[in-house]
């Protein structure tokens, strides 16, 4: 098939049209005539689907993930989590523009990156995926989205199998120790995930680091000011020997005898009393804004589509949740946040 799109320069996806035209395709052409449907319905309907939507009927027109989730494949609980994330990625995309398209979204996000062709030394930023980085060293490394949920993934956390976290563990220590100078651990006060907003507890795989091998650099936080204390205990570690509210002002502690504390590794975002997120107590959130201009009725305007009108308004964990009739693309349930939505 590939060699007759070359031969007449002609797409893979072309000269699947008209396989049945090609020598030597034999029984196949009846597989990949469905298969040729399928595209070609996908493609109509982005005429007149958002990317959400395009991509929710992707997924469960193809079984694709219900196909994932019943393999024993390693890497099967992997490719769902990239689903999920691509789901989240597209949620986003749609909120910040008037007019999204496919072709946008993919420029936007796509990443390539050739570890075989990496440029030892060269003055960039490499990103990669832990088991990609197996056998590899850089004297900085940033690891991002150490939250329970994430890494370990939820199906980890929830699995009967006690070698499911063990799995996700070696693999932290995989990216712990890719770090010749710094490390950093990153985690998310909130992550959107499968278009919904969430907040995570801190990776467990991070509280089992003691803390005097951490240096614990808050972040500025937009969810409160900084002089808000949280009652939740809500941060890196199981328990710290800096119990009061003054613990932020101590020194730090060093890694080992004439080590400075700058050299060790380094949590983005703080321990235990740096988390300053209003209403966040043990998983149990409240909304974090303020009640939206508009109520159940009212009519107003989405950037993308236009007029509706209010039809329930849900105050939920941390966003209040927005059920809208718009007049031409017909009901939508949001969050206010993302949702933008002017009153008209």
């Amino acid at each position: 098939m590939q060699e007759y799109a070359d031969i007449h320069g002609i797409s893979f996806y072309d000269a699947l049209r008209v396989a049945d035209e090609i020598s030597g395709i034999g029984k196949s052409v009846a597989k990949l005539k469905p298969f040729v449907t399928m595209i070609q319905s996908f493609r109509s309907k982005l005429e007149f689907y958002g990317l959400e939507e395009l991509i929710k009927d992707i997924i469960e027109t193809t079984g694709y993930v219900t196909e994932l989730e019943a393999s024993d494949e390693e890497d099967a609980e992997n490719r769902i989590e990239n689903i999920d994330e691509l789901i989240s990625k597209i949620v986003a995309f749609e909120q910040i523009h008037d007019q999204p398209t496919l072709g946008e979204f993919l420029e936007e996000v796509a990443l390539v990156a050739d570890i075989d062709k990496l440029e030892k030394g060269g003055d960039k930023v490499l990103l990669m995926t832990l088991h990609s980085a197996k056998g590899l060293e850089f004297p900085h490394v940033y690891l991002a989205g150490m939250e329970d949920g994430v890494f370990p993934s939820y199906m980890s956390i929830a699995s009967d199998d006690p070698g499911d976290i063990e799995e996700e563990r070696r693999l932290a220590y995989v990216g712990i120790t890719r770090a010749k100078e710094d490390l950093t651990i990153c985690c998310a006060k909130m992550r959107m995930v499968r278009g919904e907003t969430q907040a995570n507890a801190v990776s467990r795989f991070v509280k089992e680091i003691p803390a005097e091998l951490m240096d614990h650099r808050p972040a500025a936080s937009r969810y409160a000011p900084p002089q808000q204390e949280s009652s939740a205990g809500y941060g890196f570690a199981r328990e710290l020997p800096y119990q009061n509210k003054t613990a932020a002002a101590r020194p730090k502690a060093v890694l080992a005898k004439g080590t400075a504390a700058e050299n060790k590794p380094f949590i983005a975002g703080g321990r235990a009393g740096d988390f300053h997120m209003p209403g966040i107590s043990k998983g149990v959130g409240a909304v974090t804004g303020g009640k939206p201009d508009y109520d159940v009725g009212d009519r107003i305007k989405h950037i993308k589509y236009g007029e509706g009108t209010v039809t329930d308004l849900e105050p939920g964990p941390r966003d209040y949740k927005v059920t809208v009739d718009f007049d031409v693309a017909g009901q939508k349930i949001m969050y206010a946040a993302f949702a933008k939505l002017v009153k008209v």
